[in-house]
């Protein structure tokens, strides 16, 4: 946890002062030790690597309930049963980083490029077939990586959970990742055949009204409103 602490604190002076990083240019000696004067890439190094040392202690944090740290965390809206344990905090908080816009500008040229006719568009049950195997080790420094290595670690933890609440955040999260990131002209109707496949498969639970307002989002961009607000009337019912 307090690795996870300094890993946001480092985030959030970034965020204050974004204006004063993005006119940095990296310098010809070692950065010192006062963060303060960092080039934006040398901060995200740190981020990460904070980030990192946190999730190492995988075992632990999956076998520590949320619950746990009711004192110090700051108490949302959804119910402990879409983030159950320590890790799903960790993992959702690193992912917040690791899928930001700014990622970008600390490092330009990603050598993974993400398709939209890949996997990460498909069925829970495919993605994770793929990500059982993407070469993860030879893009070491991709966040495009990092945010597809995190999305599949946790729909692969709660997989087989009884209740299907982390799960399907989990899977609803990495849907919108791969749709806001992959390039290719199928993006949007990969996406909207993955949310209704959703939708479809679990019409009871209440993430399909999630699903159905991203879907209605994408509809709404193509100045599809009769159907886009078909779709809202749907998942607010």
């Amino acid at each position: 946890l307090m690795d996870t602490l300094l890993a946001e604190w480092y985030w959030h002076y970034f965020q204050q002062n974004k204006w004063r990083f993005m006119q940095r240019t990296a310098t010809a000696t070692p950065p010192g030790k006062d963060f303060t004067t960092w080039d934006l890439p040398r901060l995200f190094v740190a981020i990460d690597r904070q980030f990192q040392k946190a999730l190492a202690a995988e075992k632990i944090l999956k076998a520590t309930p949320i619950s746990a740290w009711n004192d110090l965390l700051i108490k949302g809206t959804m119910p402990d049963r879409y983030r159950p344990t320590l890790y799903d905090f960790i993992a959702h908080q690193a992912l917040e980083f690791y899928t930001s816009g700014e990622q970008a500008a600390a490092k330009p040229e990603d050598a993974f490029e993400l398709s939209a006719d890949g996997p990460a568009l498909e069925s829970h049950d495919k993605f994770l077939a793929w990500w059982r195997t993407f070469p993860a080790k030879q893009f070491p420094d991709s966040p495009i990586i990092k945010a597809l290595t995190l999305h599949g670690a946790l729909t692969a933890f709660h997989e087989k959970d009884s209740d299907p609440a982390a799960f399907l955040d989990a899977d609803l999260a990495r849907l919108a990742y791969a749709w806001n990131t992959a390039s290719g002209q199928s993006r949007n109707d990969r996406y909207q055949a993955a949310l209704k496949a959703f939708v479809d498969k679990w019409a009871d639970d209440e993430l399909s009204a999630l699903a159905r307002e991203r879907w209605g989002r994408v509809l709404q961009q193509q100045d599809d409103l009769v159907a886009a607000h078909k779709l809202a009337l749907q998942g607010a019912q």
